[in-house]
């Protein structure tokens, strides 16, 4: 009778405790985007142009409702043509239409609010570098606008939602807007993109308690 009385205390208490399936965790995840970017170049009105790329990033949470992450992102813009555009090409004026792509590559440490255990809001707010590349291109009947590599600072804002298909499987969506202002002067670049991501959850112990 005592056992069955225990039993009884212990599932009730089990359904009755609110979840804490976030404390601790580690999240593995991968992600596919895609958007429009609003493309700047110097001397001609900006372009908005369809975007795509990926990410890879890796998460811990110190508490229910709050994880820090690490993310690596890249991204590959439609060509975009500036029309217009005006430049100096060794020493001489250059004038004409601009068609190329812009690449890019970042790094960002982030913060994400977590509201929940199986179905899972989410606003994340990440910061860190990165590398734009355009690619060299034609201006004009006989010149070539050199190819530019900048260096960006980047700021995105996420707002999503996580669904935890089972203790280890988590899928999602987020909508993301993010900036991208190149240190030292130039051409910013504004992205929103929509993000559909697979997660992996785990308890590493070196980072939990063991239970």
């Amino acid at each position: 009778m005592r056992r069955l009385a225990c039993t009884v205390a212990l599932v009730v208490g089990a359904t009755a405790a609110p979840a804490h399936a976030d404390r601790y965790e580690a999240t593995l995840s991968g992600g596919l985007h895609g958007g429009l970017a609003r493309v700047a170049q110097a001397g001609a009105a900006a372009v908005t142009v369809p975007t795509f790329g990926g990410s890879l990033r890796l998460a811990h949470a110190w508490r229910n409702e709050l994880a820090w992450d690490v993310q690596l992102a890249g991204g590959l813009t439609q060509p975009a043509t500036s029309a217009d555009v005006a430049a100096v090409i060794q020493g001489r004026p250059a004038q004409g239409d601009v068609t190329r792509r812009t690449a890019t590559g970042a790094i960002q440490l982030g913060a994400e609010l977590r509201l929940g255990s199986r179905r899972i809001p989410t606003l994340r707010l990440a910061l860190g570098p990165q590398v734009r590349h355009r690619p060299s291109a034609s201006i004009g009947p006989l010149d070539t606008l050199p190819a530019e590599t900048t260096v960006d600072a980047l700021a995105s804002l996420g707002l999503g939602l996580d669904v935890r298909l089972d203790a280890h499987l988590l899928v999602g969506v987020v909508v993301e807007a993010a900036h991208a202002q190149p240190l030292g002067g130039g051409d910013p670049l504004d992205v929103v993109v929509l993000s559909l991501r697979v997660s992996y959850a785990w308890y590493p112990r070196i980072w939990s308690p063991t239970w």
